[in-house]
């Protein structure tokens, strides 16, 4: 094989080494293109997403300010229920007697008579007497006993406000 031959056959050689690779290239060309395309695709979801999710949250920051203003609104209106000036003053007995009341629900008489050792009628007497300052207090009758409590309501105004202006650290016992 002369020279000349030579040079034509590495001359082919090469032409189709880079035909090869120019396939090559072509090919991840093409695979860039699509993955570019659904990028972007995929960029234009997230970013409608987001505007979703921006004014799904705007949403929930008006339903929160509509809570709020509904919560603070019972409150108030629950404040203004129990004010200081409608209760009439505690004496010792009857601050013992809320005092137990306000530390545990539904206690019969003979219960809170045993923890302050008073008798049954002192208990019903000064409960009675609570109730005439104001205090709402529930009876519930169950199984021929009955059962006494501090409105649920009441006593969290009592924990908010301390209505009764009774100290806080005895109310935590």
């Amino acid at each position: 094989m002369n020279f000349k031959d030579k040079v034509k056959k590495i001359e082919k050689r090469i032409k189709q080494s880079f035909s090869v690779i120019k396939e090559e290239l072509e090919e991840h060309l093409s695979s860039i293109n699509e993955n570019t395309n659904e990028i972007q695709y995929n960029s234009e979801h997230i970013y409608e997403l987001n505007k979703k999710m921006d004014k799904l949250m705007q949403r929930m920051d008006e339903i929160e300010l509509m809570m709020l203003n509904n919560f603070q609104q019972e409150d108030n209106q629950q404040s203004q229920k129990y004010n200081v000036s409608t209760f009439g003053e505690l004496n010792q007995i009857e601050k013992e007697i809320f005092l137990i009341l306000y530390q545990k629900r539904n206690l019969t008489f003979e219960s809170i008579s045993n923890r302050l050792a008073l008798s049954k009628e002192q208990v019903k007497k000064n409960i009675a007497n609570l109730i005439v300052k104001g205090i709402p207090i529930i009876k519930r009758y169950s199984k021929n006993s009955i059962f006494v409590e501090i409105d649920g309501n009441f006593m969290l105004t009592q924990l908010k406000r301390n209505i009764m202006e009774i100290d806080r650290e005895l109310l935590a016992q």
